[in-house]
């Protein structure tokens, strides 16, 4: 089983102390500028906060303001197996860190103000059940990076990597030593790669994984298929092969991409457009989204990823009907008069939905 890394280490104490003091006490304007401050500077920072929030609400309703069952706290605390003891005597580890950047050898910590036994001893608890379960919970958690709707994410690896993560999106990033591995389990996401010729770097979806050095593509997972674009460099993709019932099949097919190519495997095969379009599939980088003759059904689908009023067709004979044009994905109503406009449509809002009909 994996441990935390020292750096994820010292965050998580870290987001424990900023919690504790947000819980406990009352905190003046200038904590609450280093607390935001601290958020800023890195995603782990604000998911190290969040998994603490989790972790206390999951401890047991026990901890109230005035009444603490210790020998409780403490046997439920003891539950786990890998129960870690904090090293109080460092005063580097509670070093918060725009502190630790301007005085990289001082010793000092951030004060912390006097509190009352039972919330000493429930903070204390705390901490111990968060360590204890650590090892666990991260092993699950760790490395999963999500957008909401209309919602878009810039994401730094620890390898020098950049994943843009579109909206209503989720990857999961699992990087060692050997390996780098990312699993998009939904969405889009745009990758530029840092070369490191002995760590392939492979995106990986339900039926297939696409495997670089050094290059920048895009991967788009939808319910009937996967679009993988090249934007620089060369990947190569490999495909899940369905399994014959007569004959034992090769468990990956392989398709050789260069800047410009695409491919959008599905269920049944890995198909090149004949037009590919590498810079369209890529617009939503810039805030665009661009259709090529595409059915509405699908103008709607992504459409609905950048609003929370959804488009919603419910004529049948409306959802191929051809849509072609560059749109805002900030700005709804650019596509709502073109299609009004240009189609001849009808939208018609209901219950915080959309539709669409004809005249």
């Amino acid at each position: 089983m994996e441990t935390r890394s020292r750096d994820n280490q010292q965050i998580f104490n870290e987001a424990a102390e900023w919690f504790v003091e947000f819980r406990e006490e009352q905190i003046d304007a200038r904590s609450r500028s280093q607390f935001a401050r601290w958020l800023k500077k890195s995603p782990e920072h604000i998911r190290a906060y969040l998994e603490v929030a989790a972790f206390w609400e999951d401890l047991p309703s026990l901890v109230s303001p005035g009444d603490v069952d210790i020998d409780e706290l403490i046997n439920y605390a003891r539950k786990g197996d890998n129960v870690v003891l904090f090293n109080t005597a460092n005063p580097a580890a509670s070093q918060s860190p725009s502190e630790a950047t301007s005085q990289p050898h001082a010793t000092r910590s951030r004060p912390m103000r006097t509190r009352s036994r039972p919330a000493l001893v429930a903070a204390a608890i705390a901490l111990a059940t968060l360590a204890a379960s650590a090892a666990i919970y991260f092993q699950f958690n760790n490395g999963l990076y999500a957008t909401d709707t209309g919602e878009q994410r810039s994401i730094l690896l620890e390898d020098g990597s950049n994943v843009e993560l579109n909206a209503k999106s989720r990857i999961r990033v699992h990087i060692t030593t050997q390996t780098r591995e990312i699993e998009l389990l939904d969405g889009q996401a745009l990758f530029r790669v840092a070369p490191d010729s002995s760590r392939p770097f492979t995106v990986r979806t339900h039926d297939m994984s696409v495997r670089a050095i050094g290059t920048q593509f895009d991967v788009y997972r939808k319910d009937s298929g996967t679009t993988v674009s090249v934007v620089e460099g060369r990947v190569a993709v490999l495909v899940k092969q369905p399994r014959q019932s007569d004959r034992p099949a090769d468990p990956q097919a392989t398709t050789l991409l260069s800047a410009g190519d695409q491919v959008i495997v599905t269920a049944q095969a890995a198909v090149r457009p004949p037009r590919g379009d590498v810079p369209a599939v890529t617009a939503w980088t810039q805030r665009q989204i661009v259709f090529h003759a595409t059915t509405l059904s699908e103008v709607c689908e992504q459409f609905n990823r950048y609003n929370r009023k959804q488009l919603i067709v419910e004529d049948p004979e409306l959802q191929t009907v051809r849509v072609s044009g560059v749109f805002s994905t900030t700005d709804p109503t650019s596509l709502l008069r073109f299609l009004h406009e240009r189609i001849q449509l009808v939208m018609t809002e209901k219950d915080g939905r959309i539709v669409i009909s004809r005249k």
